[in-house]
């Protein structure tokens, strides 16, 4: 079944990596996902967004999911998919260049009117 949930590296984690997945069709865009590759006698492992509980030190799950369901299955199978696209270079992820994007961003910020008077230079 298709839920139309789709994942992508966020970056490289230890052995595993950290993920973003977006459920686009609900607008909902979770970062924080772990994903590790098999390794040895262990299959796959995909966690969700995790924190500290400041109470014990343990961490504790922000989502919860019945691993018994299809949607699980679903977000597992995107997050591994993320994952061997990463690995094989086939990734959807585009470099992405701060100095580039912070020119774009002011050049647009430069040719916006300033509505303020006083940040109008000519006051």
């Amino acid at each position: 079944m298709d839920f139309g949930i789709e994942a992508s590296v966020h970056t490289p984690l230890g052995d595993g990596y950290r993920l973003k997945v977006s459920i686009t069709a609900l607008g909902m865009y979770i970062n924080g996902f772990r994903a590790y590759p098999p390794k040895g006698k262990y299959d796959w492992a995909v966690y969700p967004p995790q924190t500290r509980n400041p109470k014990n030190g343990r961490y504790i799950n922000l989502l919860e999911f019945d691993k018994k369901t299809e949607f699980w299955d679903e977000f597992k199978r995107v997050c591994i998919n993320a994952v061997n696209d990463y690995k094989s270079g086939s990734s959807d992820i585009e470099d992405f260049n701060i100095e580039e994007e912070l020119g774009i961003a002011l050049d647009k910020l430069e040719d916006t009117p300033k509505a303020i008077p006083w940040m109008n230079d000519d006051i």
